[in-house]
């Protein structure tokens, strides 16, 4: 994604083997703009991009993987990381509702592109990522005051339970999962990258980034 541009741009290898941009997708004329934040990909190859721009600005965008045109714009207030799942979902995040200023998460049906359920988060979030069961975590980098704070929060869709663990640094942003399905968070403070087990949210490890 290109955010001060307001485009995506889409790299592939070119006849000698090295990586090029072959497509710049942009928002056509009457169409919302677009500031994209992060991107994830659909069990259908299609895009959704985290549309960071603000207020009204704020959405979940689904673009064709094969033409590159925007499909679709899903409101997603103060959205922040984005991940699809295996069952049709994508999850955006939002970092603090406004009038709320607490983070939610965001259950999009991709065939429908609608949302089917929101649930309420006890923290302000930011990364988002799926484990390999189907649950849902967020990174929780700030308390819903507003400090800065040490937590992972794990949704667990089929009973809408939310857990929190905070064996993690601090200001943590973004996520991921590994082949062996442990979570892995940057923290920004403490310049760490923590590895989490999924069962128990306890860390595994942690490992030092070059920076913050």
């Amino acid at each position: 994604g290109a955010y001060n541009d307001g485009q995506m741009v889409k790299i592939a290898k070119d006849a000698n083997g090295e990586y090029q941009a072959v497509q710049t997708i942009k928002p056509a004329a009457g169409q919302m703009r677009m500031c994209p934040y992060g991107a994830t990909t659909d069990v259908h190859g299609n895009i959704w991009v985290s549309s960071r721009c603000g207020g009204t600005y704020d959405q979940a965008v689904k673009i064709d993987f094969k033409t590159g045109k925007i499909l679709a714009y899903v409101a997603i207030p103060s959205i922040y990381g984005i991940q699809a799942d295996r069952n049709g979902n994508v999850w955006p995040v939002s970092y603090a509702v406004p009038g709320i200023n607490k983070g939610k998460l965001y259950q999009i049906n991709i065939n429908t592109n609608t949302i089917v359920k929101s649930y309420l988060l006890n923290c302000r979030a930011r990364g988002v990522t799926v484990d390999n069961v189907g649950d849902v975590w967020a990174a929780c980098s700030h308390d819903v005051a507003g400090a800065v704070t040490s937590a992972l929060a794990r949704l667990q869709p089929s009973s809408g339970t939310v857990r929190y663990f905070g064996d993690v640094g601090r200001f943590t942003i973004g996520m991921t999962v590994d082949e062996e399905g442990y979570v892995w968070s940057i923290s920004r403070e403490n310049a760490k990258a923590y590895k989490t087990r999924v069962s128990d949210g306890a860390r595994i490890g942690d490992f030092s980034t070059c920076d913050s």
